[in-house]
């Protein structure tokens, strides 16, 4: 990179708030005073970065575009090659996290709208019951027909399924009926 880190920007503050978004679980029992030291022996360059990322909250995008001349994948390439220099330099590995014994009590309980969506994905796809329930069976039908039929029930709006079970409803009436 060839910026130079803004005059007006203070270098502390800087590493301070990108050390505070940069403490994943491993790294924060380094603490903060040393990941703030890690930081400040960075080039100014990689603080640039770090600062753009952490502090100013952009994404790879709105960093490309205010670097100039480098790419999204770029930014991201460099981002996570900076992550992995201040591990390295506080002595702490990736696995870390990963290598305790109880990861999920790390995990707070679940949002509403997550919880929403999980009991949505846990719940059976299927038929929703109507009367005493559905029963799948296996019916051989005649191409033409089934076209024409499929074509019906998408004009009415309706599966196929409950076209056909309003077919022999009808006929079943029918019979009925003397």
């Amino acid at each position: 990179m060839t910026r130079k880190v803004k005059p007006e920007r203070d270098r502390r503050a800087v590493a301070e708030k990108a050390a505070k978004r940069l403490a994943e679980p491993a790294v924060a029992a380094k603490g903060q005073a040393a990941i703030v030291q890690v930081l400040l022996s960075l080039d100014p360059e990689a603080v640039e970065l770090l600062a753009l990322r952490y502090y100013e909250e952009l994404d790879e995008r709105e960093i490309a575009e205010r670097l100039g001349g480098i790419s999204p994948r770029s930014v991201r390439h460099r981002l996570r090659r900076l992550r992995r220099t201040v591990r390295e330099r506080l002595g702490v590995g990736e696995e870390d996290e990963f290598d305790r014994e109880f990861i999920a009590d790390t995990f707070g309980p679940m949002p509403p709208e997550a919880k929403e969506k999980w009991e949505r994905a846990k719940r059976k796809r299927g038929r929703p019951k109507v009367g005493e329930g559905a029963k799948v069976i296996s019916v051989s039908v005649e191409k033409d027909l089934l076209a024409k039929s499929d074509a019906m029930a998408k004009r009415l709006g309706i599966p196929r399924a409950a076209l056909i079970a309003r077919g022999l409803r009808r006929v079943l009436a029918d019979v009925d009926e003397p």
